[in-house]
């Protein structure tokens, strides 16, 4: 299932919410109505979470039915929390938005250059994937500039041919360009998705809404 919504206003639900096939963590500012919309749409129980009192969780945590990372922003209390339920790793490291940086797959993940060695076999050990370093369309932000299920990849319009080789080679699935927000390239920003479905904003033209479902194998 495909939708679209705001959340007061906002259509990044990307930089908003973070599935899994399992699971979604949105934020606080999502009403008791979205959040059954989310839950329908992906097929998953739906949970309300901060990170560092701050609401764009999308953009500061990434999760696969393995586990979580979060940026180190974190406050105990929110930390103690998301552990009740989920395999928690605190990512400490300066590019702490793990999940505008990080583009993750159920098995493996495209991850910013910029991100050391060790803190790349850290994430890969903690998500029992493998970690590969990259861009998408020229971008670092790799998490914020695609958006993937175990299906497809809908990338940035500007992914050049090396950036897709790296791709197929890394998640072997095959890929699709298109924009979301009526024009928007950072798909990772405007889209959460998991197996089952998506949720994108209410500016996505019917075009667009055709080639994430495309993209992403999610037209019934």
């Amino acid at each position: 299932m495909l939708i679209r919504l705001d959340v007061n206003g906002n259509p990044n639900l990307g930089t908003l919410a973070v599935a899994d096939n399992s699971s979604c963590i949105v934020s606080p500012n999502f009403s008791d109505s979205r959040v059954d919309e989310i839950s329908e749409a992906l097929s998953v129980e739906v949970q309300k979470a901060t990170i560092g009192g701050m609401t764009v969780i999308g953009a500061l945590c990434i999760a696969n039915d393995d586990g979580m990372i979060v940026s180190n922003i974190i406050e105990s209390e929110e930390l103690a929390r998301l552990r009740e339920t989920f395999n928690v790793m605190v990512l400490h490291d300066r590019l702490n938005a793990v999940g505008n940086n990080v583009l993750l797959g159920p098995a493996t993940a495209l991850a910013n250059p910029k991100y050391p060695k060790r803190i790349l076999k850290d994430m890969a050990d903690h998500l029992g994937v493998e970690m590969t370093a990259g861009t998408v369309g020229g971008l670092k932000t790799v998490g914020s500039a695609a958006v993937l299920n175990s299906k497809g990849i809908l990338c940035h319009p500007k992914t050049d041919a090396r950036e897709v080789a790296v791709l197929e080679e890394v998640f072997g699935l095959e890929i699709e360009f298109g924009t979301a927000n009526f024009g928007s390239p950072m798909l990772g920003s405007a889209i959460v998705a998991n197996d089952a479905g998506a949720a994108t904003g209410t500016p996505t033209t019917g075009v667009e809404l055709n080639r994430i479902e495309s993209a992403l194998d999610l037209i019934e």
